[in-house]
């Protein structure tokens, strides 16, 4: 089972990521995370899963629809430990599109709306 980590879980893309997740059995949903202060901490966005802003669980992919500050806060979590991204944030700077990139030549990374050189997952994922 794959433990997903869901940023932006509150708007509709990460809402709609999180049902769906949840309905399938070959993934689990690890953490729902919002920005700190949003009006939804604590709420719960599906049965077991609230929404927090702290990434304190573990998980194998994050998945990201957040805003691109954020997207940049999490990139670094993300390459530093060598889990796996999808990030559908979009709008990010073209500084913030390169340090993307650079950080997919490390690590598995799918972007939306970019073209990057990303490499292969693993065969475990």
């Amino acid at each position: 089972m794959v433990r997903l980590a869901v940023t932006g879980a509150a708007g509709r893309m990460g809402t709609r990521i999180v049902e769906l997740a949840s309905a399938d059995e070959r993934f689990s949903v690890a953490v729902a995370l919002e920005a700190p202060g949003h009006a939804r901490i604590g709420d719960c966005i599906v049965k077991g899963v609230k929404i927090v802003d702290r990434l304190e669980a573990d998980f194998d992919v994050l998945i990201d629809f957040s805003a691109p500050d954020a997207t940049m806060m999490y990139l670094d979590m993300v390459e530093k430990s060598g889990k796996r991204a999808v990030i559908g944030t979009t709008g990010h700077t073209a500084e913030q599109q390169a340090k993307i990139a650079q950080a997919a030549a490390q690590v598995f990374f799918l972007v939306s709306g970019q073209p990057l050189d990303i490499k292969k997952p693993s065969p475990n994922l």
